[in-house]
């Protein structure tokens, strides 16, 4: 009789109870694949993290309480000056001859950018004696009026700078400075407030009479800081009054520059303007 043994099962696996990691969520999986970590709570602020919340939260007040300030009090710019088109009723002759006061400029109304206009309102026989209208552009500031007139389409810049108590004159050759007079130039302030309050202005004809001092001005900004800038690339001359001249109505020659600031139409005549030209021809040719 045989008897078969029953063979031992090597390949058996053995059976595993109360293993730890069978039951159990994936992180204890985790764990045993990566048993060098450990898991940490998220950390609380730290002091740094605190300090750049409240720099940032003091920038978002800082920038709001600057915009309010801003737009309750807005800055001034060359933006706000008055702007104006005029257009000047020039008569036939001086002042002697315009005692009666009869030839006025009266403006208009402000329109909406804004813009003034001033308008002749003359009617009647004495319009007759009008030569023509006089052109200008008016941009007045606080302490600067910048006018520009255009005289039989030459346009010339009249800049009269109320802090330094100088005029300009601008043209497209050269520069001019003289001293600022009151008794044609009206202030910045005055002349605004004639216009919107519609008074009339006197625009009576004057003429004087100018010398240009040579050579031509070194260093313009001590003399006239609003100009440099425009006049860098031209030259620049010094006007003095000529009261030498005298001059009958009969044999006036065309003037040289002409402007309306408030006070009467100015007619300006610059008796050494052949030196200047012929000064200008030197330098060019050294």
């Amino acid at each position: 009789m045989t008897v078969f043994t029953k063979p031992v099962d090597i390949c058996e696996k053995p059976v595993i109870i109360n293993t730890p990691h069978v039951q159990g969520s994936s992180r204890s999986e985790s764990r045993v694949d990566l048993p060098d970590q450990e898991f940490y709570p998220k950390p609380p602020l730290t002091e740094k993290a605190l300090l750049y919340l409240l720099l940032s939260v003091f920038v978002v007040l800082l920038v709001g309480v600057t915009a309010t300030v801003m737009i309750l009090n807005p800055p001034k710019s060359s933006n706000n000056n008055y702007q104006a088109f005029c257009h000047i009723p020039v008569p036939r002759d001086f002042t002697e001859r315009m005692s009666d006061g009869h030839y006025r400029a009266l403006p208009v109304s402000w329109s909406s950018k804004p813009m003034l206009q001033i308008i002749s309102a003359i009617d009647g026989p004495e319009s007759d004696d009008i030569m023509g209208m006089l052109n200008e552009e008016l941009d007045i500031g606080d302490s600067v009026e910048k006018i520009a007139v255009v005289d039989n389409g030459r346009r010339v810049d009249f800049i009269h700078d109320f802090s330094d108590n100088v005029t300009g004159i601008v043209d497209a050759e050269r520069c001019f400075v003289m001293d600022l007079e009151p008794e044609i130039v009206m202030p910045p302030d005055l002349f605004v407030a004639g216009l919107t309050a519609r008074d009339q202005f006197d625009v009576s004809k004057v003429r004087t009479h100018l010398r240009a001092a040579l050579p031509a001005i070194v260093d313009l900004a001590k003399t006239a800081k609003k100009m440099a800038e425009t006049c860098f690339a031209r030259p620049a001359y010094r006007l003095y009054r000529d009261d030498n001249i005298i001059e009958k109505r009969s044999t006036a020659k065309p003037h040289d520059y002409i402007q309306f600031s408030g006070k009467h139409v100015q007619e300006i005549k610059i008796d050494n303007i052949a030196e200047i030209l012929k000064y200008e021809e030197n330098l060019k040719k050294n």
